[in-house]
């Protein structure tokens, strides 16, 4: 035992406390002490289950009750059907929280598939982003005015960009040429979106004029073309945008009016999968969660049932699937993309979420 008082470790009878003494006088405060004897760790009459071949686990053995085991896997692997063999698993469905980035496994939304990102690294991130060629993660930082990056088993995280931004909210990477897009705004300043390599290097203006708050951005890199969701100010409407990813050519999608029935538009995701070529997107101020038709700009709203999207705050597309969360009832949710209907919920208790993405390089293997 160590005594705060003194600052020395003491030995005594376990049972009654008595015969003290001190083992050693220190100069300094210990903070933990252990005793190094084999008679610390007795052998036990039970045979180790993990003893012979690992306990016939690729990977780990734990041990449990009854003389048992139970095999596990590391980060970015998951058990098979076998209960014995790993295999590499990097489809990823990634979310962001104040403070905090997950990684979760898709088909069993509570097992953590990479080790959380959390304070000081993380604060608040609306939109992450990820490039499969470089098994990396990207995401901004709107608390700390800052654009990071993590390889995807979360062991190192980079800054790439602290200066030049101004509460980062939206953020965007194009895989196939390899730039990230960032968005910049604050208070009664005018908005811009920026881009810059994926190492945050040659950072240049792509939109300056006409830009109030905005809160979203996605790219289609096969049609080189850039969105972004803007909330206006007490004199504008809310928009949706597209332009080129220079600036250029510049249109509007949708406005605020009472026609289009838009509000504030988030999390703008495309459906690459689909030939009208979609753009899906959360409205928070309406309760819904709508798509456009980027060929005819037909706004349409996906029949998903009122007790089953209670003020939802975040999507991703994932082949037919619609994934979204929740901060009404704190869940993560999937339904099918086109029609609504086929609700799951993947994961409860999980409040606050403010971006999702599914990590899966196929995702990104599509060639121009």
């Amino acid at each position: 035992m160590i005594s705060i008082s003194f600052s020395h470790p003491f030995q005594a009878n376990k049972w009654n406390g008595t015969n003290v003494q001190v083992v050693q006088r220190a100069i300094t405060q210990p903070f933990d002490i252990i005793v190094y004897h084999p008679s610390r760790q007795p052998k036990g009459n039970f045979s180790n289950p993990c003893k012979d071949n690992n306990g016939g686990c690729s990977h780990l053995c734990l041990l449990n009750f009854n003389n048992t085991r139970t095999c596990d896997c590391p980060h970015l692997m998951s058990l098979a059907a076998d209960k014995k063999t790993c295999y590499k698993n990097e489809k990823v469905l990634l979310f962001t929280r104040q403070n905090e980035i997950r990684g979760v496994e898709l088909t069993m939304p509570y097992y953590n598939m990479i080790p959380p990102i959390s304070l000081p690294k993380v604060m608040k991130v609306h939109q992450i982003d990820f490039v499969a060629s470089r098994h990396q993660i990207f995401w901004s930082d709107s608390d700390l005015s800052e654009v990071k990056r993590a390889n995807l088993s979360a062991s190192t995280v980079d800054t790439l960009i602290d200066t030049v931004l101004e509460s980062p909210d939206c953020f965007a990477v194009d895989w196939v040429s390899e730039n990230l897009f960032v968005c910049s705004s604050t208070g009664d300043s005018p908005g811009r979106i920026l881009a810059s390599n994926l190492d945050g290097e040659y950072i240049v203006n792509i939109i300056t004029e006409d830009l109030h708050n905005p809160r979203s951005l996605a790219v289609d890199p096969f049609e080189g073309i850039l969105f972004w969701s803007d909330h206006g100010n007490v004199r504008e409407h809310p928009v949706i945008e597209m332009s080129r990813m220079d600036g250029n050519d510049r249109e509007l999608l949708l406005s605020g009016s009472y026609e289009n029935k838009v509000t504030f538009a988030m999390s703008l995701t495309l459906d690459f999968e689909h030939p009208n070529n979609y753009l899906y997107f959360v409205d928070t101020g309406l309760n819904v969660i709508q798509r456009i038709e980027l060929g005819s700009k037909k706004l349409e709203t996906i029949p998903i049932k009122p007790e089953h999207i209670q003020r939802p705050s975040a999507l991703t597309i994932y082949y037919d699937k619609l994934i979204y969360a929740t901060s009404g009832d704190s869940c993560i949710h999937s339904v099918d993309k086109l029609t609504g209907q086929n609700h799951t919920i993947l994961r409860e208790n999980t409040e606050g979420v403010f971006g999702l993405k599914v990590y899966d390089e196929q995702l990104q293997n599509s060639e121009l």
